[in-house]
Parts: structure tokens; C-alpha cells; sequence
């Protein structure tokens, strides 16, 4: 069970995947407030939150 979300950030022409295990019910919440917000809430470190792979290019 759960709520999984995985959002992928790009920066300077790579991708980078990220998981969280209960983000799924507040994706728009952490899109509306735009891009530099949305990317300072999905890289922060912390519980549920994990980078997977390696950056992929673009």
C-alpha cells in the first residue's frame, strides 16, 4: 500500500528520477507554486523521498 509519486527533474540537459511512497495525494500541491518550488520540495532530503538511478541524459 501506499501513495507513490515519482517526479523527474531536469537540469543542464539531464534527467534525474525521484520516488516518494506517499506523495501521490499532493502532486498539484507541490506543482502550483512552480518550478524552482517544485524542485526545492522533491530534491530535500528526507523521509519518503529517494533519487533512483543514475541522471540520464537528455
Amino acid at each position: 500500500m501506499g501513495a507513490r509519486a515519482q517526479y523527474a527533474v531536469v537540469e543542464n540537459g539531464a534527467w534525474q528520477r525521484y520516488f516518494s511512497h506517499w506523495a501521490a495525494g499532493r502532486v498539484v500541491d507541490d506543482l502550483l507554486p512552480g518550478p524552482a518550488a517544485t524542485r526545492c520540495c522533491v530534491c530535500r532530503t528526507g523521509p519518503g523521498m529517494a533519487r533512483l538511478g543514475r541522471p540520464l541524459r537528455a
